[in-house]
């Protein structure tokens, strides 16, 4: 079965909270952008731009951009977009003898394939936790939103949902039966084409088909048709353009892909969330002040947790020892991407939400 490649894990050295790393895809990157933080120690090979020293009074050319081993002490880390590259950020404490560059800044560029080597001031449990998840294998799944003139493809994984591709045509009208079923076929079979290179490009072998029609159903049979080891899933939604893909993700629960996706997860615990507070159910709590009260009292069950909180220094050692007794006291801790759907209505709510297993105020 096809799935992501697993984070390759070379080293993990608890006791000294040290670990030798090669991220595979770019759910690996977005981790390691929130495992790395302010005073860890990060090591891997770089480019590094080295100008020979002046002789003689001799003008210097302008040197090389060499490969070198360095190590730095991070103050920052950032990565842009769902597939760019990971850059950290930090002074050079290790360099080749023969290169004099310690106490200057650097930045590491981590992609694809690249080797790190990570030492960390602290570790969390959670952290572990994540770190052995994404050393197994994952499967993502590709949402197809489609009618007859209209479709929305988009990839869905831990990090968020990546819209990949719209498209739409213009088909004849009713009366114009023979024409109209030429040029629907003809869309549909472009359509499923597109998604079978996807799904080879991203390693999918899950499709979820959405739609207000009958199109998903043509759809359907074209592509396992020209596929017949892809897993396909149709779903009923209200619309074919990107809202019927966020709706496969609040409706599509029994989906076992669904399921075990970190994004689907936090998304329906925010619906569950906003649910009992419309209903005045008091089995909830939000902002961290309430949350750390429920969760001093081993009362959450769920926690959501918007990751732009997480790289706030102001609050993160907060969040973290929040994050810690969830853990201790068995509850489930989901991170949401700011590219979520719903990552507003968990900013509105202070960026931190829990379901309680009991109330822990009077109504």
């Amino acid at each position: 079965m096809a799935c992501v490649p697993a984070m390759r894990i070379l080293e993990a050295d608890l006791k000294h909270n040290s670990f030798e790393l090669i991220p595979e895809c770019f759910e690996d990157l977005h981790f390691l952008g929130l495992f790395i933080k302010r005073g860890d120690h990060v090591y891997s090979w770089s480019l590094r731009h080295v100008k020979p020293e002046r002789e003689g009074g001799k003008r210097p050319d302008r040197g090389n951009r060499l490969r070198v081993y360095l190590g730095i002490e991070v103050e920052d880390t950032e990565i842009s977009g769902f597939r760019g590259a990971l850059r950290v950020r930090g002074r050079i404490i290790e360099a080749p003898e023969w290169l004099p560059v310690k106490g200057r800044y650097h930045t590491l560029t981590v992609g694809m394939g690249t080797r790190i080597r990570i030492i960390k001031q602290a570790i969390t449990n959670f952290e572990i936790k994540r770190l052995k998840r994404l050393s197994k294998r994952r499967e993502r799944a590709l949402i197809v939103s489609v009618d007859y003139d209209e479709a929305t493809i988009a990839l869905l994984h831990d990090v968020g949902v990546e819209i990949i591709e719209r498209r739409s045509t213009t088909i004849p009208g009713k009366r114009e039966v023979g024409v109209r079923d030429q040029a629907i076929t003809a869309f549909l079979k472009s359509v499923a084409e597109n998604v079978l290179n996807l799904a080879r490009r991203e390693n999918v072998k899950n499709v979820i088909i959405a739609g207000p029609g009958l199109a998903k159903t043509r759809l359907h049979k074209i592509l396992s048709g020209l596929n017949p080891n892809l897993r396909i899933f149709v779903e009923d939604v209200t619309s074919s353009d990107e809202s019927g893909v966020y709706e496969v993700i609040r409706r599509g629960a029994g989906l076992k892909v669904l399921r075990e996706c970190e994004l689907a997860e936090a998304q329906r615990a925010l619906e569950e969330a906003l649910a009992r507070i419309g209903r005045g159910n008091a089995r909830i709590a939000y902002g961290i002040d309430e949350v750390q009260e429920a969760a001093e009292m081993g009362a959450v069950d769920i926690l959501v947790v918007g990751e732009v909180m997480l790289k706030n220094p102001a609050i993160s050692n907060r969040l973290v020892s929040i994050m810690e007794l969830v853990d201790e006291y068995g509850g489930k801790i989901l991170l949401l991407s700011p590219k979520a759907e719903l990552y507003p209505t968990l900013r509105n709510l202070g960026g931190i939400v829990a379901l309680l297993r009991y109330a822990i105020k009077a109504t």
